[in-house]
């Protein structure tokens, strides 16, 4: 049986309802059951689940999938895993290929050699590393949660422990866990350090970091990338954080493994490290998907400033308000922990400034603001800024307050930074990505940006349930013509002709939660479905040729800057979309009088 049957199988003979009934006290609600969501506290239900589409969704956490992506997030598993459970549940074996027993393997010597870990931190060759934790204010209590260990001085101890396990040569090493030697022998990759495991988002150990006690060698040491640990993708602390991210809905960002092992001992639950490094995409990706907000705090000396750079743009780019704490010179927030105590670490967790305004801020210390140059410096050091941020009210509230605080009116602002951003132009009328972005600020563009958002999400509501069928959607707009991410994966599968409820399994953890919502979406239209389908359809189109029409207009306008004649055929295709635009306006004014 091919993997895709496999999963039809198992869904079709694990009912969600049964499933999900095991866990949450269901109540029988029209259609559909509700009940208190499992992973998130409530005390008024917002939590369904629809035997007809056999998916649930919550309209508070926003959690949403079928049966298998609701056991993966109730048990903490991969989707294997998961799957695995389920067909055991209603007697199915699966075949487990080579591929998934290896990575097993990789797991269960990762295990094996925290608990080894643990043990020499509890013995009498971890007094050295217990008298570290001790000076570091790390109780009994802060080491067990975060498992942390001891690996011994010598060449050799994991390796021969876990030798005698039974684990080959091959998987030791591919885990991270051994190196070989110039002369081809054998040896641990951590001697005589502090180990601090490194856990997925299952709570699965994927790596480790070492903190070296005393000798030579760097500070801290990480494991290398594996088939299981992708330090890129990681936050340390995220299993342990996640909870408290989603209650206070902000994620507090730090740099390293103490820096959050001391936040979380002080009640900071909600803080997650990088991994010493600067903040990568899939980090800001993987924050998102869990919140919209952070206050990103590292250490004052020019390298974590650098860092700390680095990662807002990344954070900014995935659509997370970010707000810097500035830490005492020369301290990290561990040292601010264990010398001011919980309440100086409050006060300049209140104090974190807004990344909009630290940049300001920085950019006038560079220029002169009472000089018109000095003002068009500032509108060019702040276009990129603006060009990453995704919250349409958020960058058009800057965009007014830059203006005020360079004491220009908003007109000017906006036109000198078009003239900018204009530069950024392709040949022949082909603008960047940022650009893009940057000039959807305008505010004609911010509303008809904001209604076709809503013809989006409409349109596929509509679809999703069933109720435009036969509207001939997909011959008017095409899957590309949806905002990227959730909504474009599900506008493809649509638009394919598959059923998303049977291919829900095939779909990202965002693409399941916006399929579940628009399940359980209450489409109400005062106007016929056929009506409704085609003002989706008119909004959207109408927004491909406003963006259209914006990127012909600065090319031009870059090109009579540089003095250069406008291509015949852009000039046409502005004519052309203009005069779409009239009729389009003149159409619904006239509807509106009816």
């Amino acid at each position: 049986m091919d993997r895709a049957r496999l999963v039809e199988e198992v869904k079709s003979r694990n009912d969600i309802v049964e499933v999900i009934g095991q866990y949450v006290h269901l109540k029988p609600q029209g259609k559909d059951f509700v009940g208190l969501c499992p992973f998130h506290g409530e005390r008024t239900p917002s939590f369904h689940v629809s035997p007809e589409k056999q998916l649930f969704y919550c309209f508070g956490c926003h959690a949403g999938g079928d049966v298998i992506r609701f056991v993966q997030l109730k048990e903490n598993l991969a989707f294997q895993e998961a799957l695995g459970q389920l067909a055991q549940r209603v007697g199915l074996t699966l075949e487990e290929g080579s591929k998934d027993t290896g990575r097993q393997k990789l797991y269960e010597a990762l295990a094996q050699a925290q608990a080894f870990y643990r043990r020499m931190l509890a013995g009498p060759r971890g007094e050295m590393a217990r008298r570290y934790l001790a000076s570091r204010q790390v109780d009994e209590g802060a080491a067990e949660r975060f498992g942390l260990g001891y690996a011994p001085t010598g060449w050799d101890a994991l390796w021969r422990h876990l030798r005698a396990k039974g684990f080959s040569p091959e998987v030791l090493q591919e885990a991270g866990l051994t190196v070989a030697t110039r002369s081809g022998k054998t040896i641990d990759r951590f001697r005589h350090r502090l180990m601090f495991p490194i856990w997925d988002e299952k709570g699965r150990v994927v790596g480790f970091g070492g903190r070296l006690l005393e000798g030579e060698g760097p500070k801290y040491l990480n494991s290398p990338d594996s088939p299981v640990f992708k330090k890129k993708e990681i936050w340390y602390g995220w299993p342990l954080a996640r909870s408290a991210v989603l209650e206070k809905g902000q994620a507090l960002v730090v740099e390293g493994y103490m820096d959050c092992l001391s936040l979380h001992a002080h009640g900071f639950t909600h803080a997650v490290a990088s991994l010493g490094t600067s903040l990568t995409e899939e980090q800001a990706q993987k924050l998102a998907r869990l919140t919209d907000q952070a206050i990103l705090a590292y250490d004052a000396d020019l390298a974590g400033q650098g860092a700390g750079e680095r990662g807002w743009e990344k954070l900014q780019a995935a659509g997370v308000g970010v707000r810097l704490l500035f830490l005492p010179e020369g301290q990290d927030p561990d040292d601010v922990l264990r010398r001011q105590g919980k309440e100086a670490w409050e006060r300049l967790m209140a104090e974190a400034v807004p990344l909009e305004e630290f940049a300001f801020q920085q950019i006038r210390k560079g220029v002169n603001l009472r000089t018109l140059e000095g003002k068009r410096q500032a509108v060019k050091r702040l276009a990129p800024l603006l060009a990453r941020e995704r919250d349409v009210v958020r960058r058009d509230y800057y965009m007014q307050r830059y203006a005020q605080w360079l004491s220009l009116s908003d007109d000017a602002f906006r036109q000198i930074l078009q003239t900018y951003q204009a530069e950024s132009i392709e040949h022949k009328g082909k603008i960047s990505r940022n650009t893009k972005e940057s000039l959807g600020a305008d505010r004609t563009l911010s509303t008809m940006e904001r209604r076709k958002q809503k013809a989006e999400e409409l349109i596929l509501g509509l679809l999703v349930q069933g109720k435009a069928a036969g509207e001939g959607v997909w011959s008017k707009v095409r899957a590309e013509d949806f905002r990227p991410g959730p909504f474009r994966e599900l506008a493809e599968v649509l638009q394919g002709g598959q059923d998303p409820f049977d291919h829900s399994w095939r779909l990202s953890e965002e693409a399941q939660e916006l399929l579940g919502r628009l399940a359980f979406l209450e489409v109400a239209t005062e106007s016929p479905i056929s009506e409704t389908v085609r003002d989706c359809i008119n909004t959207m189109q109408e927004f491909r040729q406003r963006q259209r029409l914006q990127e012909i207009q600065l090319a031009l306008l870059a090109l009579e800057r540089q003095g250069r004649e406008a291509p015949r055929d852009l000039i046409l295709e502005q004519a052309q979309l203009l005069s779409s635009l009239k009729r389009t306006a003149q159409t619904a004014s006239r509807e509106a009088r009816l």
